[in-house]
């Protein structure tokens, strides 16, 4: 196809930029394309004319394809460039790698939910006051995607994962369909009804609380401590406990009857019985899960044993439909303070 107006057919783009600090590889490509006053898909058909770009979760299963050209075109290193989808982060929770072939659910990382190109699901959320601080240079995070990031460390307050005006999720690159030209909103605009998410209500979270998650953040990035440096061993563990919290029967519905009671949290009645995956439940749910899991696994293994203790609660309660490998610290607790012997219940 011809190139875009003032675009040349090849070399260096002439307004290009870096992408921010942990952006998107979807903010950025959107960005990079109002820069030249470009509509976004035809901005992406002019660079990749074989791919389309849009018809899949591109932070996810960004193709080899489309970082080489942006590596060579806006002279950015491949290493921020790769920095921006989310293969690394995924690999550093999960201890797998991701490939452009892998459509399915991927642990922590919420799904788009991407139908007919347009993001149906609540994949992306977002800080108000982050947005508002970056001002005409707003962005979006890779940590965004996240599903237990809840809470903005910077600003203090939790995330949004909707338009408070109308309900719809995040689609910041359909702000320009049906326009002749690219579109002049901000990118913290509505795509449904053009609020603007910047002055999105801010909800302040609890000091406690907060340092909880600072915590989680830190071990997604560094790791638990010495004994355990590899966060996707924590994170592996932190799932298991957050399906079995959400689990609806059984002896997983006595821990929480429990848990729910020692941490003073009253039985939520805003969501179906049932589990489902966490990735896909409402931020609010996703909140009320994290505080359980985590105070299950402060002060380890003293509390999670008297709790599992206190309750009753077998080994295999806990290990059940553990799809991936049990690490080691956690498999010696288990086997040593809750395995079953015959007609013993707890040894």
């Amino acid at each position: 196809m011809n190139a875009p107006a003032d675009l040349p057919g090849r070399g260096i783009l002439p307004c290009t930029f870096h992408p921010g600090k942990d952006e998107l590889l979807s903010s950025w490509l959107v960005r990079l394309a109002r820069s030249h006053r470009v509509k976004v898909q035809s901005f992406s058909r002019y660079l990749w004319p074989e791919i389309v770009v849009w018809k899949r979760d591109i932070d996810k299963l960004a193709l080899p394809a489309i970082l080489d050209t942006l590596a060579a075109r806006t002279l950015t290193a491949p290493q921020l460039i790769a920095s921006t989808t989310l293969a690394s982060v995924v690999e550093r929770l999960t201890g797998t790698v991701v490939t452009t072939s892998r459509e399915g659910p991927t642990s922590w990382l919420m799904p788009v939910g991407i139908q007919h190109r347009t993001r149906q699901g609540n994949g992306l959320v977002y800080c108000p006051g982050c947005l508002q601080r970056d001002g005409a240079n707003a962005y979006y995070r890779t940590s965004w995607r996240l599903a237990f990031h809840v809470a903005c460390p910077t600003c203090e307050v939790y995330l949004r994962e909707e338009c408070p005006a109308c309900g719809a999720p995040v689609n910041f690159f359909r702000l320009d369909i049906g326009l002749e030209d690219g579109s002049d909103a901000p990118l913290t605009t509505c795509h449904a009804c053009a609020f603007d998410l910047s002055r999105a209500p801010a909800i302040p979270v609890p000091t406690r609380e907060m340092r909880r998650y600072r915590f989680l953040y830190r071990v997604s990035r560094e790791g638990w401590n010495r004994a355990i440096p590899y966060p996707h061993q924590y994170f592996r563990v932190l799932r298991q406990l957050v399906r079995i919290l959400s689990c609806p029967f059984g002896e997983a519905l006595r821990l929480q009857v429990d848990v729910r009671r020692r941490l003073r949290l009253g039985r939520s009645t805003e969501w179906p019985a049932g589990g489902g995956m966490f990735e896909q439940m409402p931020i609010a749910r996703r909140i009320y899960l994290l505080k359980q899991a985590m105070w299950l696994l402060e002060e380890w293994p003293e509390r999670f044993i008297a709790i599992m203790h206190d309750n009753r609660i077998r080994s295999y309660t806990i290990r059940r439909d553990m799809a991936e490998e049990m690490p080691f610290w956690f498999g010696t607790v288990l086997v040593e303070h809750l395995f079953i012997a015959k007609s013993r219940h707890l040894r």
